[in-house]
Parts: C-alpha cells; sequence; structure tokens
C-alpha cells in the first residue's frame, strides 16, 4: 500500500495529508502549520539580513534590499521543507505530491533537498487551501486529481 503526502501549501499556511490510492476517501492530517507572520505587511516586518552585496559594473558595489515578505515566505517554505525532509529520514512516506500557488510551488521544490526532490511525483501550480476550507473544493477531488497526474505519467512511461 502506497504512502503519499499531500501537500497544500499557501504563504500563510500548509496542510499534510497522508493519502493511500488504494483507501480512497480516507486522508489523514499529518500536520498543520501556520506562518501568521506572512499575512503581516513589509512595515510591520523586520529583517535580520542587510541584503545582498553585489559587485556593479565599473566597479562599483550596490546592495539589493531584500523584501521583509519575501524573507517570511522563504522561512516557511524552509520550515515545511525541514519536517518533510525529517518525515522522508524517518519513512513516513514514499510519494510526494505538492499542490501550492505560484509564489510557494517553486520555492518549496527549490527548498526540499535533493532526497526529497526526489520523491515528488506530482505537482499542481494551483492554491486549493481557500477552496478546500470555504467548502467550494474537496480534497477527495484534490487527491483525484493527483491520482490522474500519477495514472497520465505511468502511461507516458509505458509507451
Amino acid at each position: 500500500m502506497k504512502n503519499i503526502w499531500i501537500v497544500l501549501a499557501n504563504v500563510e499556511h500548509a496542510d499534510i495529508y497522508s493519502y493511500s490510492p488504494s483507501l480512497p476517501h480516507k486522508h489523514t492530517l499529518v500536520r498543520s502549520m501556520d506562518h501568521p507572520e506572512s499575512k503581516l505587511r513589509n512595515n510591520q516586518l523586520s529583517s535580520d539580513q542587510i541584503g545582498q552585496f553585489s559587485q556593479g559594473t565599473g566597479g562599483h558595489a550596490t546592495y539589493q534590499h531584500n523584501n521583509p515578505h519575501q524573507v517570511e515566505v522563504e522561512h516557511f517554505t524552509h520550515e515545511i521543507a525541514q519536517f518533510i525532509d525529517k518525515s522522508r529520514t524517518h519513512n513516513l512516506f514514499e510519494e510526494l505530491a505538492i499542490v501550492a500557488g505560484p509564489q510557494m510551488l517553486g520555492k518549496l521544490q527549490d527548498a526540499l533537498p535533493a532526497q526529497a526532490q526526489k520523491l515528488v511525483k506530482v505537482k499542481i501550480d494551483k492554491d486549493y487551501l481557500p477552496a478546500i476550507r470555504d467548502g467550494e473544493y474537496t480534497l477527495d477531488e484534490v487527491a483525484h486529481t493527483i491520482d490522474n497526474k500519477i495514472k497520465q505519467q505511468q502511461n507516458n512511461l509505458n509507451r
């Protein structure tokens, strides 16, 4: 019985579910993570980072000031990635499906260590969390979409 973790994430919240395609409609919440700092405005956040130094053309040095909101998003993606990787080392799942809005999907994929990245079988570029919380969409529908993508990938490999 294959154990897939479904990671639903946006910049403010992440829900991680355990799911087995052989047991439809059976999802278990593994962890729910909130990052309230992502809801704050830039002027309400303070960045510990000074910025990135780069050598400009003609020998002039410049600083790129970090956007405090982006720094918080990166902190959150690293927090999620660390939890996933620690769970991977304990063999708590076999495959990952990442379902996240455009701002999070790439950042979360990049934050995952190489061994965890190898377990990502499905990536869906959509933030379903608000729709699921509002009852407009169900986790079963997300799982069905994931199952279809996995089957499609398997069919493409068999060709």
